[in-house]
């Protein structure tokens, strides 16, 4: 969780949308949800499936692209 989210923070420098502490701190939580489903399960499909829906729902892709206004 911690290694998740120290690398999402690290690729936010081209990224004027998600930068900052509480982006550490969402990722952080989400990285330590997935690892648990993924104790859970012993698959990484719902991992995977559910990391995709957060990014498209929320704009992540088109942020990360400079493309969101």
């Amino acid at each position: 969780s911690l290694l998740f989210a120290s690398n999402h923070w690290v690729f936010t420098i081209h990224s004027n949308t998600f930068k900052g502490f509480s982006v550490f701190l969402s990722t952080l939580t989400m990285g330590f949800i997935w690892s648990i489903c993924f104790k859970k399960t012993h698959t990484l499909i719902w991992v995977i499936i559910s990391h995709f829906l957060v990014d498209f729902l929320n704009a992540s892709v088109p942020a990360f692209l400079d493309i969101l206004q």
